[in-house]
């Protein structure tokens, strides 16, 4: 794992993992065991992952809604 990038609103981190496995299920269940580990040894250090937010703020316009209530 490498720290990669300041984001604007991110720090990236590259995980690079390859498997023996040639079977894609496998290689998605093993990819899958890696990163909740990673959460979890993340947790451990009582720290948490913060997922990409976005706020959306609705304005009222009186004109329409008075329209919309006759």
């Amino acid at each position: 794992m490498k720290f990669t990038t300041f984001n604007a609103s991110s720090l990236d981190l590259f995980v690079y993992c390859f498997t023996v496995t040639t079977d894609w299920t496998q290689h998605l269940a093993i990819r899958q065991d890696v990163n909740l580990k990673i959460m979890s040894m993340v947790e451990e250090m009582g720290m948490s992952i913060a997922f990409p937010t976005q706020t959306l703020h609705l304005v009222e316009d009186k004109d329409v809604t008075a329209v919309a209530g006759q």
